[in-house]
């Protein structure tokens, strides 16, 4: 970038083990590719799989560090992507997605009317993602969270 800003495509991964998922407690996640810049010396390893961390219980209160990935982006996010496979114990289907940057100024917008989420997989142990824009003196982060281990997710609003 020209400029002294920042401008960061972040990408975390958390299961929130709803209890009709019987695998959530046992997701991971790998970034398998990403394009548009470089991820920064904080970030997660590409090609590393992780276990996707589940909300905290009341016994032990303390959540998880969530598996974070900050690509430095070399100019538009409309040129930047995260590929990403979400997968379980055996048996468990995996499923690839990709996060294109181009989608992120649009999501973004929707959800500055209405919450609005996009659902990767519908089923007894689904996927969401949801995207968010966080502007400050620094620079710019275009913040997306794919939650797997969801019962049934459906996209909010219904009709979005």
């Amino acid at each position: 970038m020209s400029n002294s800003k920042k401008h960061i495509f972040q990408l975390t991964m958390v299961s929130q083990n709803d209890p009709q998922c019987a695998d959530g407690a046992d997701l991971f996640g790998k970034v398998t590719s990403c394009t548009g810049g470089t991820l920064s010396a904080s970030s997660l390893k590409a090609k590393e799989t992780v276990s996707l961390p589940i909300p905290p219980n009341p016994d032990n209160p303390k959540p998880a560090t969530s598996p974070t990935w900050f690509l430095e982006l070399d100019g538009s996010i409309d040129k930047a992507s995260f590929s990403v496979i979400i997968s379980g114990p055996k048996g468990y289907t995996s499923t690839k997605i990709t996060i294109d940057g181009s989608n992120m100024e649009s999501w973004v917008t929707q959800n500055e009317k209405e919450k609005t989420n996009q659902i990767y997989k519908e089923s007894s142990c689904g996927i969401f993602g949801f995207a968010q824009k966080n502007v400050s003196a620094s620079g710019t982060y275009w913040i997306y969270t794919i939650t797997a281990g969801v019962s049934y997710p459906v996209v909010h609003p219904p009709n979005a």
